[in-house]
């Protein structure tokens, strides 16, 4: 197999910079989007400003730690046999299954699956506990998958015959044939 394509998620200051800013937006964009109809049906209660503090900080660190363990089910939903290592390095949170290969199909799930799940299971929460600070939860988790979603788009916009490989620090893409 011949590599195609390096990238480094982890060490990459640019990369790091981008990432940034865009999960700043994506989580303005979330938090918009939960300001529209149906998702502003409910009257939200708020709590004293000290209460909506703690739990927004200890939901986020929850949600966190959760949606790096969807990345993990789904590596190993993929390849049983690969080794999942969980870590936090520059300000990331992040799940690896290094040295380990995926189709582009596995990998677009395994990056865009806590999203999804974890999207869903806040919106009902939501729907049935309207707290203020559960739309800011949802939207900072919207803006925290910026890195994922990269994946995703990197996904999409690359030829169809390659495999990739988790790294430690990002992704290889291989050359089948």
């Amino acid at each position: 197999m011949k590599i195609y394509r390096e990238l480094n998620l982890l060490e990459d200051k640019k990369v790091i910079k981008k990432m940034n800013i865009a999960a700043l937006i994506l989580m303005a964009i979330c938090y918009g989007v939960l300001l529209l109809p149906p998702f502003n049906q409910n009257i939200f209660q708020s709590s004293p400003f000290p209460v909506e503090l703690g739990a927004i900080v200890i939901s986020f660190l929850a949600i966190i730690v959760i949606h790096e363990g969807i990345h993990g089910i789904f590596f190993k939903i993929f390849n049983l046999k690969g080794k999942v290592k969980f870590g936090f390095k520059n300000g990331m949170a992040y799940a690896t299954s290094p040295g380990t290969m995926y189709a582009k199909w596995e990998f677009f799930i395994i990056s865009c699956a806590p999203f999804v799940i974890l999207t869903a299971v806040l919106l009902i929460i939501m729907d049935n506990w309207p707290y203020t600070w559960l739309r800011l939860l949802i939207a900072a988790h919207g803006g925290a998958c910026a890195g994922d979603f990269y994946w995703c788009y990197l996904l999409i916009t690359t030829p169809k015959n390659l495999l990739v490989e988790d790294t430690e620090v990002g992704l290889t893409f291989h050359k089948v044939g």
